[in-house]
Protein backbone atom coordinates (compact mmCIF):
# COMPACT_ATOMS: atom_id res chain seq x y z
CA UNK A 1 0.00 0.00 0.00
CA UNK A 2 1.47 3.29 -0.79
CA UNK A 3 0.63 7.01 -1.10
CA UNK A 4 0.39 6.82 -5.12
CA UNK A 5 -2.44 4.28 -5.09
CA UNK A 6 -3.96 6.65 -2.66
CA UNK A 7 -3.79 9.34 -4.88
CA UNK A 8 -5.44 7.31 -7.91
CA UNK A 9 -8.46 5.98 -5.90
CA UNK A 10 -9.40 9.68 -5.32
CA UNK A 11 -8.62 10.33 -8.64
CA UNK A 12 -10.72 8.03 -10.06
CA UNK A 13 -13.49 8.88 -7.55
CA UNK A 14 -13.30 12.48 -8.34
CA UNK A 15 -13.76 12.23 -12.52
CA UNK A 16 -16.97 9.87 -12.36
CA UNK A 17 -14.98 5.99 -12.45
CA UNK A 18 -13.63 8.02 -15.92
CA UNK A 19 -10.00 5.66 -16.26
CA UNK A 20 -8.92 7.82 -18.97
CA UNK A 21 -9.94 10.71 -17.30
CA UNK A 22 -8.49 10.12 -14.32
CA UNK A 23 -5.29 9.07 -16.03
CA UNK A 24 -4.92 12.15 -18.06
CA UNK A 25 -4.98 14.62 -14.82
CA UNK A 26 -1.86 12.17 -13.18
CA UNK A 27 -0.10 12.17 -15.99
CA UNK A 28 -0.20 8.38 -16.11
CA UNK A 29 -1.33 5.12 -18.27
CA UNK A 30 -4.95 3.92 -17.73
CA UNK A 31 -3.14 0.42 -17.01
CA UNK A 32 -1.33 1.94 -14.45
CA UNK A 33 -3.86 2.88 -12.29
CA UNK A 34 -6.05 -0.39 -13.01
CA UNK A 35 -2.82 -2.32 -11.79
CA UNK A 36 -2.17 -0.36 -8.81
CA UNK A 37 -6.02 0.00 -7.43
CA UNK A 38 -6.17 -3.87 -8.39
CA UNK A 39 -3.26 -4.07 -6.20
CA UNK A 40 -4.63 -2.08 -3.52
CA UNK A 41 -7.85 -4.16 -3.38
CA UNK A 42 -6.02 -7.13 -2.69
CA UNK A 43 -4.37 -5.65 0.22
CA UNK A 44 -6.73 -4.06 1.94
CA UNK A 45 -9.17 -7.73 1.28
CA UNK A 46 -12.08 -6.31 0.02
CA UNK A 47 -13.48 -5.11 -3.72
CA UNK A 48 -13.36 -1.24 -3.86
CA UNK A 49 -14.25 -0.62 -7.40
CA UNK A 50 -17.61 -1.78 -9.28
CA UNK A 51 -16.77 -3.07 -12.40
CA UNK A 52 -18.46 -4.39 -15.65
CA UNK A 53 -16.72 -5.53 -18.66
CA UNK A 54 -13.76 -5.14 -16.87
CA UNK A 55 -14.91 -1.17 -17.44
CA UNK A 56 -15.06 0.62 -13.97
CA UNK A 57 -18.40 2.15 -13.54
CA UNK A 58 -18.73 2.65 -9.62
CA UNK A 59 -17.66 2.41 -5.77
CA UNK A 60 -18.82 0.01 -3.77
CA UNK A 61 -19.99 0.53 0.06
CA UNK A 62 -16.11 -0.47 1.04
CA UNK A 63 -14.87 1.79 -2.10
CA UNK A 64 -16.73 4.84 -0.30
CA UNK A 65 -15.21 4.56 2.78
CA UNK A 66 -11.38 3.93 1.18
CA UNK A 67 -11.79 7.06 -0.77
CA UNK A 68 -12.37 8.58 2.80
CA UNK A 69 -9.83 6.86 3.88
CA UNK A 70 -7.34 8.12 1.27
CA UNK A 71 -8.17 12.19 0.98
CA UNK A 72 -7.66 12.00 4.46
CA UNK A 73 -4.35 10.36 4.42
CA UNK A 74 -3.37 13.02 1.11
CA UNK A 75 -4.65 15.96 3.02
CA UNK A 76 -2.00 14.48 6.23
CA UNK A 77 0.66 14.02 3.48
CA UNK A 78 0.31 17.47 2.48
CA UNK A 79 0.39 18.56 5.83
CA UNK A 80 3.73 17.04 6.39
CA UNK A 81 5.38 18.55 3.48
CA UNK A 82 4.53 22.38 4.88
CA UNK A 83 5.79 21.81 7.84
CA UNK A 84 9.42 22.37 6.57
CA UNK A 85 8.38 25.40 5.11
CA UNK A 86 6.31 26.83 7.69
CA UNK A 87 9.04 26.52 10.01
CA UNK A 88 11.71 27.62 7.63
CA UNK A 89 13.30 31.37 8.61
CA UNK A 90 12.11 32.90 5.24
CA UNK A 91 7.86 31.17 4.78
CA UNK A 92 7.03 31.02 1.11
CA UNK A 93 4.25 29.44 -0.42
CA UNK A 94 0.65 30.41 -1.51
CA UNK A 95 -2.35 30.84 0.78
CA UNK A 96 -5.42 31.20 -0.84
CA UNK A 97 -8.70 32.75 0.54
CA UNK A 98 -12.30 32.81 -0.23
CA UNK A 99 -14.17 35.35 0.74
CA UNK A 100 -17.36 37.27 -0.40
CA UNK A 101 -17.26 40.75 -2.20
CA UNK A 102 -17.93 42.46 1.55
CA UNK A 103 -14.95 40.60 3.28
CA UNK A 104 -12.88 41.02 0.42
CA UNK A 105 -13.07 44.81 -0.24
CA UNK A 106 -13.70 46.32 2.87
CA UNK A 107 -12.64 43.57 5.44
CA UNK A 108 -9.17 41.82 3.73
CA UNK A 109 -8.61 44.94 1.78
CA UNK A 110 -6.78 47.01 4.69
CA UNK A 111 -5.40 44.05 6.12
CA UNK A 112 -3.27 42.40 2.67
CA UNK A 113 -0.85 45.53 3.04
CA UNK A 114 0.36 44.50 6.63
CA UNK A 115 0.24 40.57 5.70
CA UNK A 116 2.70 41.56 2.85
CA UNK A 117 4.62 43.26 5.22
CA UNK A 118 4.50 40.27 7.38
CA UNK A 119 5.22 37.55 4.97
CA UNK A 120 6.78 38.75 1.82
CA UNK A 121 7.61 35.45 0.09
CA UNK A 122 3.60 34.33 0.85
CA UNK A 123 2.12 35.19 -1.89
CA UNK A 124 -1.24 35.60 -1.28
CA UNK A 125 -4.14 34.79 -3.21
CA UNK A 126 -8.19 36.00 -2.85
CA UNK A 127 -10.89 34.42 -4.39
CA UNK A 128 -13.92 36.56 -4.79
CA UNK A 129 -17.64 34.77 -4.46
CA UNK A 130 -20.73 34.07 -2.69
CA UNK A 131 -21.12 32.18 0.56
CA UNK A 132 -21.91 28.74 -0.92
CA UNK A 133 -18.69 28.86 -3.13
CA UNK A 134 -16.71 30.07 -0.28
CA UNK A 135 -17.72 26.72 1.09
CA UNK A 136 -16.87 24.62 -1.06
CA UNK A 137 -13.77 26.05 -2.22
CA UNK A 138 -12.69 25.22 1.71
CA UNK A 139 -14.45 21.81 1.53
CA UNK A 140 -12.37 20.94 -1.62
CA UNK A 141 -8.98 22.58 -0.50
CA UNK A 142 -8.48 24.79 -3.27
CA UNK A 143 -8.91 27.69 -0.56
CA UNK A 144 -7.11 27.21 2.74
CA UNK A 145 -9.86 29.66 4.55
CA UNK A 146 -12.78 31.29 3.59
CA UNK A 147 -14.51 34.68 4.87
CA UNK A 148 -18.37 35.26 4.74
CA UNK A 149 -21.69 34.89 6.29
CA UNK A 150 -23.28 31.78 6.83
CA UNK A 151 -23.99 30.02 3.12
CA UNK A 152 -27.54 29.44 2.24
CA UNK A 153 -26.96 25.82 2.11
CA UNK A 154 -25.62 23.82 5.17
CA UNK A 155 -22.19 23.84 5.06
CA UNK A 156 -20.42 20.05 5.05
CA UNK A 157 -19.60 18.53 8.21
CA UNK A 158 -15.73 18.86 7.51
CA UNK A 159 -15.85 22.22 7.65
CA UNK A 160 -15.01 23.85 11.05
CA UNK A 161 -16.39 27.31 11.57
CA UNK A 162 -14.88 30.31 13.78
CA UNK A 163 -17.08 33.26 14.49
CA UNK A 164 -15.85 36.53 13.85
CA UNK A 165 -17.71 39.22 14.30
CA UNK A 166 -21.22 40.72 13.27
CA UNK A 167 -22.51 43.27 11.13
CA UNK A 168 -25.64 45.46 11.23
CA UNK A 169 -27.66 46.32 7.91
CA UNK A 170 -27.61 50.15 6.43
CA UNK A 171 -31.01 51.14 3.92
CA UNK A 172 -29.38 53.37 1.38
CA UNK A 173 -31.15 55.43 -0.78
CA UNK A 174 -30.15 58.34 -3.22
CA UNK A 175 -29.39 61.99 -1.49
CA UNK A 176 -32.68 63.57 -0.64
CA UNK A 177 -34.51 60.85 -0.86
CA UNK A 178 -38.07 60.79 0.90
CA UNK A 179 -36.59 57.66 3.38
CA UNK A 180 -33.98 60.45 4.80
CA UNK A 181 -36.44 62.59 5.96
CA UNK A 182 -38.37 60.35 8.60
CA UNK A 183 -37.14 60.00 12.24
CA UNK A 184 -37.40 56.23 12.31
CA UNK A 185 -37.89 54.04 9.26
CA UNK A 186 -40.19 51.74 9.27
CA UNK A 187 -40.48 48.53 7.39
CA UNK A 188 -44.20 49.80 6.09
CA UNK A 189 -41.90 52.43 4.77
CA UNK A 190 -39.19 50.47 3.03
CA UNK A 191 -41.73 48.72 1.12
CA UNK A 192 -43.11 51.86 -0.38
CA UNK A 193 -40.42 51.86 -2.52
CA UNK A 194 -38.56 49.26 -5.46
CA UNK A 195 -36.32 47.32 -3.64
CA UNK A 196 -32.76 46.38 -4.87
CA UNK A 197 -32.09 43.22 -3.14
CA UNK A 198 -28.80 40.82 -2.05
CA UNK A 199 -28.74 37.73 -4.24
CA UNK A 200 -30.14 34.96 -2.52
CA UNK A 201 -27.34 32.77 -2.57
CA UNK A 202 -26.42 35.47 0.58
CA UNK A 203 -28.27 34.15 3.67
CA UNK A 204 -28.34 37.83 4.30
CA UNK A 205 -30.53 38.86 1.65
CA UNK A 206 -32.51 36.26 2.11
CA UNK A 207 -33.16 37.80 5.95
CA UNK A 208 -34.44 41.07 4.81
CA UNK A 209 -36.74 39.39 2.69
CA UNK A 210 -37.85 37.36 5.21
CA UNK A 211 -37.93 40.01 8.04
CA UNK A 212 -40.45 42.02 5.43
CA UNK A 213 -42.66 38.78 4.41
CA UNK A 214 -42.91 37.82 8.08
CA UNK A 215 -44.63 40.97 8.79
CA UNK A 216 -47.04 40.83 6.06
CA UNK A 217 -45.14 43.16 3.57
CA UNK A 218 -44.54 41.92 -0.48
CA UNK A 219 -41.64 44.43 -1.13
CA UNK A 220 -41.11 44.77 -5.10
CA UNK A 221 -37.76 43.58 -6.04
CA UNK A 222 -36.55 45.20 -8.85
CA UNK A 223 -32.94 43.37 -9.21
CA UNK A 224 -31.04 41.10 -6.96
CA UNK A 225 -27.02 41.38 -7.11
CA UNK A 226 -23.79 39.67 -5.37
CA UNK A 227 -21.62 42.55 -5.23
CA UNK A 228 -22.12 45.79 -2.77
CA UNK A 229 -20.83 48.47 -5.16
CA UNK A 230 -22.92 46.49 -7.84
CA UNK A 231 -25.84 47.57 -5.57
CA UNK A 232 -24.45 50.78 -4.51
CA UNK A 233 -24.30 52.08 -8.27
CA UNK A 234 -28.00 50.72 -8.90
CA UNK A 235 -28.96 53.04 -6.22
CA UNK A 236 -27.62 55.72 -7.66
CA UNK A 237 -28.48 55.71 -10.53
CA UNK A 238 -32.51 55.63 -9.27
CA UNK A 239 -33.43 52.54 -9.84
CA UNK A 240 -34.43 51.78 -6.02
CA UNK A 241 -33.44 51.44 -2.73
CA UNK A 242 -31.11 48.73 -0.94
CA UNK A 243 -30.20 47.05 2.36
CA UNK A 244 -26.53 46.32 2.30
CA UNK A 245 -23.86 45.51 5.86
CA UNK A 246 -23.01 48.74 7.30
CA UNK A 247 -19.39 48.10 6.73
CA UNK A 248 -20.24 48.77 3.08
CA UNK A 249 -21.17 51.90 3.28
CA UNK A 250 -18.68 54.45 3.15
CA UNK A 251 -20.36 58.60 4.04
CA UNK A 252 -16.93 60.05 2.13
CA UNK A 253 -16.86 57.59 -0.57
CA UNK A 254 -19.83 57.62 -1.30
CA UNK A 255 -21.33 60.79 -1.56
CA UNK A 256 -24.25 60.49 -3.92
CA UNK A 257 -26.12 57.96 -1.23
CA UNK A 258 -27.71 58.35 1.84
CA UNK A 259 -27.22 55.58 4.61
CA UNK A 260 -29.89 55.01 7.18
CA UNK A 261 -29.28 52.58 10.24
CA UNK A 262 -31.54 49.42 9.83
CA UNK A 263 -30.41 47.68 12.92
CA UNK A 264 -33.59 48.05 14.94
CA UNK A 265 -35.46 46.31 11.17
CA UNK A 266 -32.85 43.47 10.55
CA UNK A 267 -31.04 40.98 12.57
CA UNK A 268 -27.39 41.58 12.71
CA UNK A 269 -24.90 39.18 10.43
CA UNK A 270 -22.15 37.45 12.24
CA UNK A 271 -19.34 36.97 9.41
CA UNK A 272 -16.94 33.56 10.25
CA UNK A 273 -14.23 32.10 9.11
CA UNK A 274 -14.17 28.91 7.73
CA UNK A 275 -11.53 26.28 7.62
CA UNK A 276 -11.23 22.91 6.66
CA UNK A 277 -11.62 20.32 10.01
CA UNK A 278 -8.31 18.70 8.91
CA UNK A 279 -6.10 21.76 7.85
CA UNK A 280 -3.12 22.46 8.15
CA UNK A 281 -2.66 26.36 9.77
CA UNK A 282 0.37 27.76 8.82
CA UNK A 283 1.94 30.25 10.75
CA UNK A 284 1.18 32.75 7.75
CA UNK A 285 -2.41 31.38 7.56
CA UNK A 286 -2.84 31.96 11.51
CA UNK A 287 -1.39 35.67 11.09
CA UNK A 288 -3.92 36.43 8.67
CA UNK A 289 -6.74 35.00 10.44
CA UNK A 290 -6.03 36.17 13.76
CA UNK A 291 -5.56 40.10 11.36
CA UNK A 292 -9.13 39.57 11.02
CA UNK A 293 -10.03 38.51 14.40
CA UNK A 294 -7.71 38.91 17.30
CA UNK A 295 -9.82 36.44 19.37
CA UNK A 296 -8.99 33.53 17.20
CA UNK A 297 -5.74 32.61 17.94
CA UNK A 298 -4.12 29.43 17.35
CA UNK A 299 -4.58 27.48 20.87
CA UNK A 300 -8.41 28.95 19.81
CA UNK A 301 -8.44 27.54 16.72
CA UNK A 302 -6.47 24.45 17.77
CA UNK A 303 -9.52 23.84 20.38
CA UNK A 304 -12.39 24.53 17.42
CA UNK A 305 -10.29 21.61 15.17
CA UNK A 306 -10.43 19.38 17.56
CA UNK A 307 -14.02 19.62 17.98
CA UNK A 308 -14.12 21.59 20.94
CA UNK A 309 -15.95 25.34 21.53
CA UNK A 310 -16.97 27.39 18.94
CA UNK A 311 -20.17 29.49 18.40
CA UNK A 312 -21.67 30.28 21.90
CA UNK A 313 -18.25 30.22 23.81
CA UNK A 314 -15.96 31.83 21.50
CA UNK A 315 -16.75 35.70 21.54
CA UNK A 316 -18.36 37.14 18.68
CA UNK A 317 -16.67 41.08 18.35
CA UNK A 318 -18.85 43.81 17.18
CA UNK A 319 -17.25 44.69 13.91
CA UNK A 320 -16.78 48.47 14.13
CA UNK A 321 -14.21 46.91 17.43
CA UNK A 322 -11.63 46.14 14.13
CA UNK A 323 -12.99 48.01 11.01
CA UNK A 324 -14.42 51.92 10.43
CA UNK A 325 -18.07 51.52 10.26
CA UNK A 326 -19.29 54.95 9.32
CA UNK A 327 -21.85 57.15 10.73
CA UNK A 328 -25.37 57.31 9.95
CA UNK A 329 -26.78 60.06 8.94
Amino acid sequence: MNIQQCRYLVAVEGHSCNLTEAAKSLFTSQPGISKQLKLLEDEVGATLLLRRRNRIVGLTPAGEVAVTIAKRILREVERLRLLGRDFSESPSGTLTVAATHVQARYVLLPLVGKFKQAFPEVDLRLMQCNPDQVASLVSSGVADFGVSISPAASPTTDLVRLPCYQTGRFIITPKGHDLTKLSRVTLNDLAKYPLISLDSSFSAGVSVLSVMQAAGLSPKVVMSATDAGVIKAYVEAGLGVATIPSIAFDSAGDRELAGIDAQHLFPPSVVSIWIHRDAFVSHNTQALIQMIAPQWDAAAIDTALQGGPEEGEMAVADVSKHFRVPNTL
